[in-house]
């Protein structure tokens, strides 16, 4: 009987502690919302490379490039991160669409330009480099919230959120955004 005492104990206190303790699950993703396209030279995620980032529409999903986490950082953050990208004129594009942001409740006058299936000519003394300093991230809300599961423990609801690390570029600018979004328990 103390046996099962012992093990019904030592199971709850785990279930009890598994629930305060949290992973930090994230993404990192890029977007280009500049006239011209974008070749990533550096880019430290599991994914590093070059890569074309056409340019596209704020809100349209399909414009984000997703990358992973970053490199030898799988469930924490870096200090800091250095991107390296040029400018590129985009030719022969098949499709040309211009919009308004599809981000609700943003009044932005801005015309946006998607440009789909281009090709990317890099341009000469375009080159771009920035260093990210995520020191503070985690100390946001956002940061804070990452990891953590979505409702109480007793509920059994195995969700949590994660933090997504969106890499916007303007041309020479490069800004990140950061928000939740909650994972699926079943996969």
């Amino acid at each position: 009987m103390n046996r099962i005492i012992q093990a019904v104990s030592v199971l709850g206190l785990s279930v009890l502690f598994s629930g305060c303790s949290h992973t930090l699950l994230y993404s990192v993703s890029a977007a280009n919302y500049g006239e011209h396209g974008i070749i990533l030279k550096h880019f430290p995620t599991k994914l590093d490379g070059l890569v074309n980032i056409r340019p596209g529409i704020p809100g349209v999903r399909a414009d984000i490039y997703q990358k992973g986490p970053f490199k030898h950082y799988p469930n924490t953050l870096p200090d800091k991160v250095e991107v390296i990208w040029q400018l590129a004129e985009t030719k022969d594009c098949k499709r040309v669409i211009p919009s308004k942001t599809h981000i609700k409740g943003d009044d932005d006058p801005h015309i946006y330009i998607s440009k789909v299936s281009c090709t990317f000519v890099p341009i000469p003394g375009k080159l771009f480099r920035k260093t990210i300093d995520l020191t503070k991230l985690l100390d946001t809300p956002v940061g804070q919230r990452a990891g953590r599961r979505t409702g109480p423990w007793w509920t059994l609801d195995n969700s949590r959120y994660g933090l997504s690390i969106d890499f916007e570029f303007r041309e020479d600018q490069l800004t990140i955004d950061t928000y939740n979004y909650r994972t699926n328990p079943w996969r």
